[in-house]
C-alpha cells in the first residue's frame, strides 16, 4: 500500500509558497494594466481590444473549447498587453492576457510572443471578494490552489473541474465554486521557470500585474453543467436487487447469507508495466496484484508468475524480466519459466516516488531513484546485484535503450539521450503538456519515439517524435479517454502501441493513425480502501495507488469523482452529510503535502476542513459533529458545524477507523502499540491490533484484541452488531469478524484476500472492499423490511417519474433514490430504521415525511399527495 506521489506536486506546493511571499500587495481594486501597444507585439489579429456587446436579454452560451487554440477567443477583451522582451531567461514571453467569467467558470487565455520553450507552470494570483488565492497549473493539468489572504500560505488543494491546455496559447478554466466570493474578481499571471523549487533557480520568467476580470452575461453550455462529477445528481440509476450479480468466492459462517460482486475484479489490479519478450510475447505486470501475466491480442490472460513485487521493468535478450519495487528497494528477476529471484535489495534504491528503470546497452540495470524532488540519484545495478551510485540526474519517468545502444530518458516533459560516460542528459524533444507516465516511452523500428502521458489523470495522450533531430516537438497521435497509458511497448506485429491504464485496470492498443482498441477492459478502481455511502445511494471509494476517489452508482457502475491524495499509510476513509457533502481524510506522508480532512459539497470543489496529524478514520454524529482520528498524535478530534475543533480523547495508540452505534458509542481501531514510525515510508501503521469502545463521555474500554494485528474497517449493522475487517500480514486469508452487542466475537465471513473498507447500505447489505482482489463484495441476508408508496396529485392521479429520496442519519448517513412508475408507485427494501422521505417532481411542491419506521420482515406503505406550485 505504498503511495506514489508525483514529484510535480511538491514543485507546485513550493512554488505556491514562494509566490505567496512575492504576491503584490496593492490596495484592493488597484490594477497594473498595461496600455495596449500593438506595434510592440506579435500576437494574432485578435490583439485589438474588442468592447463587449451590449448585454442581451438572454445570456449567450460560452463557446470556448479549452484546447490551447486562441481562435475561439475572438471578440473577448484583452485585459493586459505585455511588451516583447521583458521576460527573464526563457522563451515564455507574455504578449496578452484575456479573462472573463460566465455563470459557472473563470476562463483565462495567455498568448506569448514566441512559443513557450521554457514553460514549467503558470501561477495565477486571484483576488475575489476579501480573499486572495494562488492557482498553479502544470502543463495541461488541473489547478492546484492555495489561500494567501492572511499573508501565510494555506493549502486548499486540487480544484476539481478545472482544466488547462497548452498549444499555440495557454488556456485555463476554473469553476467559480472554487472561490468563496467572486465579487470584484481580479488576477495577475506569472509563468515560472528554471529548476524547481528554490530561488534563484526557480523564478518568475514574466509577470503581468493585477487587473479586474469582467463578468459577462454568458452561461456555460448544457454539457458543461455535468462536467464536474458530483453525488446526488438528479438522475441516479436504480439499484440492482441482491442476488442478480456474480457470486463472490466468500465463505460465510452463518446460514441465510450470500455474497456477490458489486464491483467485480478486472483481469489486472493496476497494470502499470507492459513488456515485450524477444520472441514477441506480451507480458503485463499488475503492480497491486503482484502478478506477471502473458497477454494475447485477443484478450486471453494467463499467469506467468505470482507474488512478484515491482512497479517498472525491462526484459533482457534471454527473456528474463527485471522489476524494480521502489517502495521496498528491491530488484527481482523472473525467468521465462516464471522463477523469481531477488537479485538486489538496498535502502539506496528505496523511495516513495516513481523512478525510471531499465536495462542499459552494457547489460546492466539502471535506475534513477526519485527522492520525490526535481533531481534523482542514478544507480547502476549488475545482474549479480552489485549497486553503484553514479550521479545526480533530472527526475526520470522512463528509461529505455534503443537498438544501436542509445539510452533514452523521459523526464516530466522532455525526451533526452542519457550518456553513460558523463551521465549528462541531452534533450532531443519536448512533449506538449508534459506529465509523462511511468514507463511511458517506447520506440518503433523506424526510429520514432512514442511517449504516453496522464497515467494518474482522467485522460492522457500518446505522442510520437522522430529521434533523428528533424523535429523537436512531439506530435499528438491519440487522446486516451478515461485514463492515460503507462509502461508502453511498440508491437512489431501490428505497428500498435500497447499500454496499461493503471487507474482503470485496462490494456489498450493504439494504431499509428490514432485508432484505439481495448484488449482488456478494466473495472475502474485500484486498491479500494475505506468506503462510505452517500445519502442518495452512491458508494464513494478512495483508491490507494490511483490517487483518486471513485463513485459507484447503485447499479455497480464506477466513475471517476476527483483526484486526491488517497495514498497510504494511514488508510483513507470517507463519510457524508445529509445534503451529500463529502468528507475525506487525506494524509499522504511526504513533505509539503496535505495532512487534512477535506470537504467537497455537491457540485463544489475539494477544500480543507481541518489540518491534523495524519487524519484517518471519520465518523459523523446525528447532530453534525464530525469525529476525526489523528493517527500519529494519538487523539480523536471533534469538528463542530461552525468549523471549531476540540479534542475528544487523547493518549491513544495510533487511532484509525471510527464508527458510531445508535446509542452514541464510538468504536475505534487502535495500535499496534509497538509500531515505530519510519520517516522514509511508514509514518503511520496500516492496521491496528485492538478495537475499543468510547462512551459519549469519552471513557475508553477495550473491546477486542487482535494480537497479530490487521484490523482495518469498522461498521455497525442496523441491528447494532459491530463488524471488523481483518487482514493479518502473512495470513492466507482475510476475514470479517462480527462482535455482538454483548461483546462476543465470531467469524462472520472469510476467504477475502485483503478486506479493508466496510459499509452498510439502506437495504442493510454489507459491502466489503478487497484491496488485493481489487473488487467490492456485497453480502446480503441481513434483516430488512420494505418501504413502498404511491405518489398522486391533488386530483388523485398518479405522478410518474417523481424522485423519492429515502435516507437516515442515525447512526450513519445512508440513503437511496428511486423514481415512481407509470402508476405513481415505488418500492424498495430497507433495513429496520427510522427514515425521512423526500419527494420531488416537476411543477409540484417538494414534500418531506419524517419519522417513517421500517420493521424487519414487514412492509411500510405510504400514500403521498403533491400540490402544484
Amino acid at each position: 500500500m505504498k503511495r506514489i506521489p508525483v514529484a510535480a506536486r511538491i514543485c507546485l506546493l513550493l512554488s505556491l509558497l514562494l509566490a505567496a511571499c512575492s504576491m503584490p500587495s496593492a490596495p484592493k481594486g488597484e490594477t497594473a494594466t498595461l496600455s495596449p501597444t500593438p506595434t510592440d507585439t506579435s500576437i494574432p489579429p485578435t490583439e485589438t481590444p474588442v468592447s463587449p456587446s451590449p448585454t442581451p436579454t438572454e445570456p449567450s452560451v460560452t463557446q470556448i473549447n479549452v484546447d490551447g487554440d486562441p481562435a475561439d477567443w475572438a471578440g473577448y477583451q484583452v485585459l493586459v498587453m505585455d511588451p516583447e522582451g521583458d521576460h527573464e531567461g526563457g522563451g515564455f514571453d507574455i504578449a496578452a492576457v484575456r479573462a472573463f467569467t460566465n455563470d459557472q467558470y473563470l476562463y483565462v487565455l495567455i498568448e506569448t510572443h514566441e512559443p513557450p520553450t521554457d514553460y514549467v507552470q503558470v501561477d495565477i494570483d486571484a483576488s475575489a471578494g476579501e480573499r486572495r488565492y494562488i492557482l498553479s497549473f502544470q502543463q495541461g493539468s488541473s489547478a492546484f490552489m492555495g489561500d494567501v489572504t492572511s499573508g501565510q500560505f494555506v493549502e486548499i488543494g486540487e480544484v476539481v473541474g478545472s482544466l488547462s491546455a497548452v498549444a499555440e496559447a495557454m488556456e485555463y478554466k476554473i469553476p467559480l465554486s472554487a472561490f468563496e466570493d467572486v465579487s470584484d474578481l481580479s488576477l495577475s499571471v506569472r509563468p515560472m521557470g528554471g529548476t524547481c523549487c528554490e530561488p534563484p533557480d526557480w523564478y518568475a520568467i514574466d509577470d503581468v500585474g493585477q487587473t479586474s476580470v469582467a463578468r459577462l452575461n454568458e452561461k456555460e453550455p448544457a454539457a458543461g453543467v455535468s462536467a464536474i462529477p458530483q453525488v446526488c445528481t438528479d438522475k441516479i440509476t436504480p439499484p440492482i436487487p441482491f442476488g442478480q450479480l456474480e457470486l463472490a468466492p466468500v465463505d460465510l459462517a452463518e446460514e441465510g447469507y450470500a455474497a456477490e460482486w458489486f464491483v467485480a475484479p478486472g483481469a489486472f489490479n493496476m497494470p502499470q508495466e507492459i513488456l515485450l519478450t524477444p520472441d514477441g510475447e506480451i507480458l503485463v505486470y499488475a503492480v497491486r496484484g503482484h502478478t506477471l501475466s502473458r497477454l494475447s491480442l485477443d484478450g486471453t490472460v494467463s499467469p506467468l508468475a505470482e507474488n512478484v513485487l515491482g512497479y517498472l521493468g525491462d526484459v533482457d535478450a534471454e527473456g528474463n524480466v527485471y522489476l524494480h519495487m521502489h517502495p521496498n528497494g528491491t530488484v527481482t528477476r523472473v525467468s521465462p519459466q516464471g522463477t523469481r529471484t531477488v537479485i538486489a535489495q538496498s535502502p539506496d534504491i528505496l523511495t516513495a516516488c516513481d523512478s525510471g528503470f531499465g536495462l542499459g546497452p552494457d547489460g546492466n540495470l539502471y535506475v534513477a531513484v526519485s527522492r520525490c524532488a526535481d533531481k534523482a540519484d542514478l544507480f547502476q545495478i549488475t545482474t549479480s546485484g552489485r549497486i553503484t551510485r553514479l550521479a545526480k540526474v533530472p527526475q526520470i519517468q522512463a528509461l529505455r535503450t534503443m537498438p544501436g545502444g542509445r539510452v533514452l530518458a523521459a523526464t516530466r516533459d522532455t525526451i533526452g539521450e542519457l550518456s553513460l560516460e558523463d551521465y549528462s542528459l541531452t534533450t532531443i524533444g519536448v512533449v506538449p503538456g508534459g506529465d509523462i507516465s511511468p514507463g511511458g516511452m517506447a520506440f518503433d523500428d523506424s526510429g520514432n519515439v512514442y511517449v504516453a502521458t496522464g497515467s494518474r489523470r482522467r485522460g492522457g495522450k500518446l505522442f510520437r517524435l522522430p529521434c533523428d533531430g528533424s523535429q523537436t516537438s512531439a506530435e499528438l497521435v491519440a487522446e486516451i479517454p478515461e485514463n492515460g497509458l503507462s509502461g508502453i511497448e511498440w508491437l512489431p506485429s501490428t505497428g500498435e502501441i500497447i499500454g496499461g491504464q493503471l487507474r482503470q485496470g485496462g490494456v489498450l492498443a493504439v494504431s499509428p493513425s490514432g485508432e484505439i482498441r481495448e484488449i482488456v477492459s478494466g473495472n475502474g478502481i485500484i486498491t479500494p480502501m475505506g468506503i462510505g455511502f452517500s445519502p442518495c445511494g452512491e458508494l464513494a471509494v478512495p483508491n490507494d495507488d490511483g490517487g483518486m476517489m471513485t463513485l459507484v452508482d447503485p447499479a455497480g457502475q464506477v466513475s471517476w469523482l476527483m483526484d486526491y491524495l488517497s495514498f497510504t499509510p494511514p488508510l483513507p476513509y470517507v463519510t457524508f452529510d445529509p445534503d451529500g457533502t463529502l468528507y475525506a481524510s487525506e494524509a499522504e506522508p511526504m513533505p509539503h503535502t496535505p495532512k487534512r480532512v477535506a470537504v467537497m459539497p455537491p457540485g463544489g470543489v475539494l477544500k480543507t476542513l481541518m489540518e491534523g496529524d495524519f487524519p484517518s478514520g471519520l465518523a459523523r454524529r446525528a447532530n453534525g459533529v464530525l469525529f476525526v482520528s489523528e493517527t500519529t498524535a494519538g487523539r480523536i478530534t471533534q469538528v463542530f458545524p461552525d468549523g471549531s475543533t476540540e479534542v475528544f480523547v487523547e493518549g491513544m495508540d495510533f487511532p484509525q477507523e471510527l464508527a458510531f452505534d445508535r446509542a452514541g458509542n464510538l468504536y475505534a481501531v487502535t495500535g499496534p502499540a509497538g509500531f515505530t514510525p519510519d520517516p522514509a515510508l511508514l509514518i503511520a501503521p496500516l492496521s491496528g491490533d485492538r478495537v475499543v469502545l468510547i462512551s459519549p463521555e469519552g471513557e475508553v474500554t477495550p473491546l477486542f484484541d487482535l494480537p497479530g494485528g490487521g484490523a482495518t474497517g469498522l461498521a455497525v449493522s442496523p441491528q447494532g452488531d459491530l463488524f471488523v475487517s481483518i487482514s493479518t500480514m502473512g495470513a492466507p486469508r482475510s476475514e470479517i469478524v462480527r462482535i455482538s452487542q454483548d461483546g462476543t466475537p465470531t467469524t462472520f465471513a472469510s476467504g477475502f484476500e485483503d478486506a479493508v473498507g466496510l459499509a452498510f447500505d439502506l437495504a442493510g447489505n454489507l459491502y466489503v472492499s478487497d484491496v488485493h482482489r481489487n473488487g467490492i463484495v456485497r453480502i446480503g441476508g441481513f434483516p430488512h423490511g420494505t418501504l413502498s408508496g404511491v405518489v398522486r396529485d391533488e386530483s388523485g392521479a398518479p405522478i410518474e417519474g417523481a424522485r423519492v429520496k429515502v435516507f437516515s442519519i442515525d447512526p450513519i448517513v445512508v440513503g437511496q433514490i428511486v423514481f415512481t412508475d407509470a402508476e405513481g408507485r415505488f418500492n424498495l427494501p430497507a433495513a429496520p430504521r427510522t427514515y425521512s422521505v423526500t419527494i420531488t417532481a416537476e411543477e409540484y411542491e417538494t414534500t418531506t415525511l419524517e419519522g417513517i419506521k421500517v420493521v424487519a420482515d414487514q412492509g411500510t406503505s405510504l400514500e403521498i399527495k403533491l400540490e402544484r406550485r
